[in-house]
């Protein structure tokens, strides 16, 4: 047998300022919220490739309706020029 014995259960007390150090609540809250938030706070529209992508994707909506309209207006004409 050994010489030396170890109480593993019996877990050393902190001292004063290790606890005061767990005290504050407002850094609890902090670590809490930063933790449960997601990592990118930023809007879409604040993000340059983002927006550039909005953009272009309205634009081409844009583009097709004008398109569109145009081939609507032109079909009727064809029509009433053939007898």
């Amino acid at each position: 047998m050994s010489k030396y014995k170890f109480d593993k259960n019996k877990k050393p007390l902190p001292d004063d300022a290790e606890i005061s150090k767990y005290k504050d609540f407002g850094k609890l809250v902090h670590n809490y919220q930063r933790a449960t938030k997601p990592l990118y706070h930023k809007p879409l529209y604040k993000q340059p490739k983002v927006f550039i992508f909005l953009v272009m994707i309205v634009l081409l909506a844009l583009l097709i309706t004008h398109f569109s309209e145009k081939e609507q207006e032109q079909k009727p004409n064809q029509q009433g020029q053939q007898p």
